[in-house]
């Protein structure tokens, strides 16, 4: 996804370039955490899509059950381990411009994440700081 431009946005944009930039970092960080714990993800899969999503399963599977026994868990994630992860990029998008799809996903979540339902209480804060 694309974030809005950055010139004269309004109030829900804004919102909408917060909310994709904060999902974005989460999963950077956990996907950094997953290439320090299982090297599978340190180069690219030569797999089906399928059996990647399988393999991206599993793996998170296994990291959370390694998490619940903290004997496990000391020697699972020892202190002084190092979680950070240089990425590439995965895009081989031409171009400056996108897909109408693109664009229509992309107003669909603007809208959501203004609306009752998909709106958080900190976001307005969020957007002012």
């Amino acid at each position: 996804m694309k974030p809005y431009p950055s010139r004269n946005l309004t109030i829900e944009q804004r919102i909408y370039n917060y909310r994709l930039s904060r999902a974005r970092r989460v999963v950077e960080n956990a996907f950094g955490i997953m290439c320090s714990r299982f090297r599978i993800f340190s180069k690219p899969i030569a797999l089906s899509p399928e059996k990647i999503e399988c393999i991206v399963m599993a793996t998170c599977c296994l990291h959370n059950f390694l998490l619940r026994n903290p004997v496990s868990a000391a020697q699972y994630v020892p202190d002084e381990i190092n979680v950070s992860n240089e990425l590439q990029s995965v895009t081989n998008q031409v171009g400056k411009r996108y897909t109408n799809e693109a664009m229509a996903v992309r107003e669909k979540l603007c809208s959501y994440f203004n609306s009752p339902e998909g709106a958080v209480t900190w976001q307005m804060k969020a957007i002012y700081q």
